[in-house]
């Protein structure tokens, strides 16, 4: 879904995900599952987005989830529940698979997320605050500093 919308330099906020996610809403397994994808894409921007800091111009371009995208996470867990129990997909395969990144969206909370990742970009610059004296010294030395410490920020934040 991400992917049609860089083409445009348009990325989804959490409007649209809602919206996306209200149209698997039809006690379909195929919707469902598809819905869990998209969860899945939400996530990852979501992390990005912590990770990068907020980008937008509007509280409206962010990913973050609100209460209505937990109702709806919720109510795919409930549709979830409904197919395994008509036994149109295993409750062993569901539960391992499907409803995996719904129930990490619906344990989200925001603060717990971003502060974790506050905490992450404090070190970083404390570790870049402690090179800046010896930055001084050799700015080409700096500089591979600099991105040894970029690339241990982006290993980091894909671990969140």
């Amino acid at each position: 879904m991400v992917e049609a919308y860089e083409i445009e330099n348009v990325l989804p906020n959490y409007r649209t995900y809602n919206t996306v996610l209200a149209a698997f809403l039809d006690g379909k397994l195929e919707s469902t599952m598809r819905g869990s994808t998209v969860v899945t894409e939400m996530m990852t921007d979501v992390k990005k987005e912590l990770s990068e800091g907020f980008k937008g111009k509007s509280e409206y371009a962010s990913v973050m989830p609100d209460k209505y995208t937990k109702v709806l996470t919720r109510n795919l867990m409930k549709q979830l529940r409904e197919n395994w129990r008509s036994e149109e997909i295993n409750i062993q395969v569901a539960k391992s698979t499907v409803r995996v990144p719904l129930l990490e969206l619906v344990d989200f909370e925001r603060s717990e997320a971003a502060a974790e990742v506050q905490k992450q970009k404090d070190a970083v610059k404390a570790a870049m605050e402690a090179m800046g004296e010896e930055c001084e010294i050799d700015d080409e030395d700096c500089d591979e500093l600099e991105s040894i410490v970029e690339m241990a920020k982006a290993h980091r934040t894909m671990e969140v």
